[in-house]
């Protein structure tokens, strides 16, 4: 078969790649009420500082997607090409820490959305109960290979439309408790550089998805201008944003309402706009939209597992597809991660996105350093966009900027959350190398392994 019938289709433009990133909007309404308890003020400068840091980076990405634009996968890809030549455990390190980046996200999306039915419809909720509930639902739909979600980013993205026309009716319409709002003055005790950067770091879980549009440059019907245009725009609405939604709860929330509920600083700013209705509707929208979210996400970390366990870069049995058609053990692999999430860390949802953002933090790093060696190891190589030649330093900046963050981000909450972190990332090890010294050399001697 020839190339060209191995690659995928370029039927899309950079609308499709926008109308993707715009899927994680809706993390900016339960991240910006945490922010805002940590470092008060400086919430809206904590949110520049992820999206500017990863809007730099993205630069360094956008040669690489130009570089190879016939591959789907992203950073993963990047360091895979930038590393085989030395060997194929960094690209597969980068995989797995995207893995642990997605694949730790359906549980604390659940869990995001049982604070919202717990406070509007069942008060007496026991969300872990309802998390393990929702991800065996996900589990299963997903293990019997029943295709529902192909429109799932559209209500996605309504949902977070949605949002955002409630922040901007409590513009038009102030409520009286907007005298008494937060304000740009508040500033938490002992905001230092480390709570600061403990902030960047939790809310680069949804900053840093600026970079999804480029996971998709090889269906692009114009590859380097549709990723130029989706990826640029993309971190422009990311930047107005994010401080659109920080200065509309610091104006129109009061300190209490922020700090007592962190994660749902919509319902009361909707409840004032339509009363209970509002909050009822808002909750429904929020619940199926953070449920869908849930659920790419699921997909999206199955997807790379299995890739793993066909390359040989992982176990076998990740590779396994069931008669539906569906990766049914690195299906099981996210589940499992999952529980094991809530097990340890419990109803602690920004726990958790601290410990999956480890993971994806190596992705992160390793992607930096790859823009550098690919520079170094192929300077004539085609590029459909290049960077300015001085983006070498800026790229092993950033390199180093993006290890401070993740250090001083995971340490600021504890050794243990830290360790919890550190883990997910190393547990990596035994499946690659039960791989390679068992599964591989059982396959040379003939010996027949699954």
């Amino acid at each position: 078969m020839s190339d060209l019938k191995n690659r995928l289709e370029r039927t899309i433009t950079w609308k499709t790649g926008l109308f993707v990133a715009l899927t994680c909007v809706l993390d900016w309404f339960w991240l910006t009420g945490t922010a805002i308890g940590l470092v008060g003020k400086w919430a809206i400068a904590a949110w520049a500082t992820a999206v500017i840091l990863q809007g730099l980076a993205c630069i360094g990405y956008l040669e690489m997607a130009t570089m190879f634009r016939d591959s789907s996968g992203g950073l993963p890809t990047y360091v895979h090409e930038a590393f085989k030549k030395y060997g194929e455990f960094p690209g597969a390190l980068a995989s797995w820490g995207y893995v642990i980046g997605w694949g730790a996200a359906p549980v604390a999306i659940v869990i995001f959305a049982g604070f919202f039915v717990k406070e509007t419809i069942i008060h007496s909720l026991n969300i872990t109960l309802f998390a393990l509930i929702v991800l065996s639902v996900v589990y299963l739909v997903n293990y019997f290979g029943v295709k529902i979600w192909s429109k799932a980013s559209t209500f996605i993205v309504i949902t977070a439309f949605i949002s955002l026309l409630v922040c901007i009716g409590n513009w038009l319409f102030p409520s009286p408790e907007s005298v008494n709002a937060i304000g740009f003055g508040y500033s938490a005790r002992d905001v230092g550089f480390s709570t600061f950067i403990a902030a960047v770091f939790i809310l680069a879980w949804s900053a840093y998805a600026s970079e999804v549009v480029l996971n998709i440059t090889a269906e692009y019907k114009n590859p380097v201008k549709d990723s130029k245009i989706a990826l640029f725009t993309t971190i422009l609405i990311f930047l107005f944003g994010t401080a659109f939604v920080s200065i509309t709860y610091m104006k129109m929330l009061p300190l209490d309402t922020i700090l007592n509920h962190p994660y749902t600083p919509l319902l009361p700013l909707s409840e004032h706009l339509m009363g209970y209705a509002g909050q009822l509707a808002v909750t429904f929208a929020m619940v199926v939209g953070l449920f869908l979210s849930m659920n790419s996400c699921f997909i999206a970390s199955s997807r790379v597992l299995f890739q793993m366990g066909r390359t040989g870069t992982s176990i076998r049995q990740f590779g396994y597809l069931n008669k539906y058609g569906s990766p049914a053990i690195a299906l099981l692999g996210v589940f499992a991660l999952n529980i094991v999430m809530i097990t340890i860390l419990g109803e602690q949802p920004i726990a958790i996105m601290r410990a999956g953002d480890v993971g994806y933090f190596g992705t992160i790093i390793l992607a930096n350093i790859a823009f550098i060696l690919l520079r170094r190891d192929r300077p004539d190589a085609e590029r459909g966009f290049r960077a300015p030649d001085f983006y070498v330093y800026v790229c092993g900046l950033l390199a180093i900027v993006n290890l401070v963050v993740v250090v001083v981000g995971t340490w600021e909450w504890g050794l243990f959350r830290t360790m919890v972190g550190a883990s997910l990332l190393l547990t990596y090890l035994p499946f690659y190398f039960y791989r390679k010294k068992v599964q591989d050399r059982r396959e040379y001697s003939g010996v027949r392994f699954l």
